[in-house]
């Protein structure tokens, strides 16, 4: 970018990142390329589709169930003892055929069948579509606030401030930074290592080459990268010299 801005080349033999400060000191062609931020993580752990019986209902809903029909029959062996004393002191007993118990049998009924239609279309579901990886973050709002709680940090081969998408994120960055700081790193090897500890290494790159906003970044290293789809877009195009920019419209 010097020798352009000293006119001393004609142009740049390859793609350079178009900036307001460049765009004063050379020429730039129409981008020719779209960058946009990734990040870097270790590859989620994948969902287990094998356990689609259980996994359908949560713990709780599991424990809620459980307790209602322990509920039910303790009750019903109650109303059974009851009914037994009170035959034994010639009392009237509760008539099964009376509107209310019908009523009461009625909604346990449809309850029970729309719980269990539920609990089939969810299972079978799984079973078709099962869900895929955990992705822990899909933009940079998601990404700060694991920062700030800091279930995760950031890594770099340098220690340069996270670029931040808006007025807003920007400080926020500065913000956690102070009490969250960029692990650095001066090889790759130590790099990748970090990420697998829970690291998450930040970047630019051409969206050209990730098509899709979650990819594996490498397969053999277990690394996915997250293109940042509400971050900033730059541009890159060939740049010429202040005194030949009548060249970039040949």
């Amino acid at each position: 970018m010097g020798l352009l801005a000293r006119n001393q080349i004609d142009m740049s033999g390859l793609s350079m990142r178009i900036t307001p400060e460049r765009m004063q000191a050379a020429h730039f062609t129409f981008p020719t390329r779209y960058f946009q931020q990734v990040y870097i993580i270790s590859r989620p752990p994948e969902n287990d589709f094998r356990n689609f019986i259980f996994a359908t209902f949560t713990t709780q809903v599991w424990l809620m169930l459980l307790v209602t029909i322990l509920g039910v029959a303790m009750l019903r062996v109650i109303l059974a003892i009851q009914e037994t004393y009170g035959l034994m002191l010639k009392q009237r007993v509760i008539d099964p055929t009376a509107a209310s118990s019908m009523v009461l049998d009625a909604v346990l009924i449809a309850a029970m069948l729309v719980v269990s239609q539920y609990y089939v279309s969810s299972m079978n579901s799984k079973l078709t579509a099962p869900p895929t990886s955990a992705i822990p973050f899909l933009h940079q709002d998601e990404l700060l606030t694991l920062l700030e709680q800091k279930k995760r940090y950031l890594t770099y081969y340098a220690d340069i401030e996270l670029e931040g998408c808006n007025e807003r994120n920007i400080e926020r960055i500065k913000k956690v930074m102070k009490y969250n700081p960029v692990v650095t790193h001066e090889n790759e090897n130590d790099i990748v290592a970090e990420i697998k500890r829970g690291g998450v290494f930040y970047s630019v790159y051409d969206i050209e080459f990730l098509p899709q906003a979650v990819s594996v970044w490498d397969r053999d290293q277990g690394l996915t990268v997250i293109r940042d789809t509400t971050g900033i877009v730059s541009y890159a195009a060939f740049a010429f010299s202040s005194d030949n920019g009548n060249l970039r419209t040949l």
